[in-house]
């Protein structure tokens, strides 16, 4: 019998689980600056303006649009107003739109329905890679204690493209750094290990290691995608 840690993901990566075939079955992404706190279940619970958070929510998830709050840690400059990104990421060629909204509640204005069938939504063209990092401690003790130090030791190496979110899922998987605009997950990256993971993406590679999978596509999809790439050594994001 193993040990229990009371940790999710010690348990997880003692029972060596594979990683694969386990990313959020996502394609259309809002995300919106908040410094937190964030609550348990963000954004209806987080600490927004009155009824914003719950509208939002109930917003998104009738578009089709997966809501995250994101927030650059101590380490980092804060931003001037509230930095929002709008993301597709998949499986049509995927794309990211920023904007920075006076308020956070100006969210409610953005066409959610267009965004959720993967329509542009107006917003300035953003060419970067964006490395998330999910460090929603209150959601699972396993991302604060596992992702503020990748998110930490990321933004060393990419400043403006790291930001730390709320709950991607898979807290078992800690730390769990998500790539836009691909949308491919990546699971139990190490602090000393995000800068590869992260350099490798921007080159146009997968660190196979950790991946856990591309958003856009099933789970079956993607186990199926990661099992031909492990067969055939094919680490090029448009390999497959």
């Amino acid at each position: 019998m193993l040990p229990r840690s009371g940790r999710c993901s010690h348990e997880s990566e003692a029972r060596a689980e594979s990683l694969a075939g386990t990313a959020s079955t996502v394609r259309s992404w809002l995300l919106l600056e908040h410094p937190g706190p964030w609550g348990r279940n963000a954004p209806a619970d987080a600490r927004l303006p009155e009824g914003v958070g719950a509208e939002l929510a109930l917003r998104c998830r009738a578009a089709g649009v997966r809501p995250l709050l994101i927030r650059r840690g101590p380490w980092s400059r804060t931003s001037d107003g509230v930095t929002c990104f709008a993301v597709r990421s998949g499986p049509e060629a995927p794309w990211i739109q920023t904007t920075t909204l006076d308020t956070l509640g100006e969210a409610l204005e953005l066409d959610l329905y267009a965004l959720g069938s993967g329509e542009r939504i107006g917003l300035e063209p953003h060419e970067r890679a964006l490395f998330l990092v999910c460090t929603h401690g209150r959601r699972d003790v396993c991302c604060a204690e596992r992702g503020r130090p990748l998110a930490g030791a990321l933004s060393r190496a990419h400043p403006d493209e790291t930001w730390e979110s709320t709950h991607v899922g898979g807290d078992r998987f800690a730390g769990n750094l998500l790539a836009f605009p691909h949308g491919l997950y990546f699971g139990r990256v190490r602090p000393e290990k995000g800068a590869s993971v992260a350099d490798a993406y921007v080159s146009g590679r997968i660190a196979l290691e950790h991946f856990r999978g591309r958003s856009c596509f099933p789970f079956a999809v993607q186990a199926a995608e990661i099992a031909l790439r492990e067969r055939e050594a094919l680490d090029g994001i448009v390999e497959v």
